[in-house]
């Protein structure tokens, strides 16, 4: 059974030891994750879900201010537990919280090529916008998408 909760400073380690397995190229320090859990509560919003309390997946957005366009920062699950709607569970909390910070859309960028992520990020209504050259590194790309949000009258 998978169990979603908000990720913690503990958590970091074993986050950056998953965040170095799973993205070879420009993966996260543990200074970037730092920073950004210290501003949870505030303009960040970050999980994690965890199998027989291990961490299998994270999550992290964030909104500088209400107005302001959302932004999700990473979603990465572990290859073994792919497929198994974890990713699809963490992406709906993030953009539930990002929609309800007050920002008017979402933005993310995905490295170009990631056939698992690209049919995810599309069927929660993300549009590709542009490509940004060598975004992670030499030679590799990021597709930038945006997802709007419905204003209600």
């Amino acid at each position: 059974m998978i169990a979603y909760r908000a990720m913690s400073a503990l958590d970091i380690p074993v986050v950056v030891s998953l965040e170095r397995a799973i993205f070879k190229v420009d993966p996260w320090s543990v200074a970037q994750f730092r920073e950004e859990i210290a501003a949870v509560g505030k303009t960040r919003h970050y999980l994690v879900a965890e199998s027989d309390k291990e961490i299998v997946a994270y999550a992290g957005a964030c909104v500088i201010a209400k107005g302001e366009v959302g932004d999700i920062h990473t979603l990465a699950v572990i290859p073994e537990f792919r497929g198994q709607g974890i990713g699809r569970h963490l992406l709906t909390e993030l953009i539930t919280w990002i929609e309800g910070q007050g920002a008017p859309a979402v933005m993310l960028e995905m490295r170009t090529g990631n056939l698992e992520a690209e049919p995810l990020y599309r069927s929660f209504g993300f549009e590709f916008i542009r490509t940004r050259k060598s975004y992670y590194a030499p030679g590799i790309d990021a597709v930038v998408m945006r997802k709007d949000f419905t204003v209600s009258a």
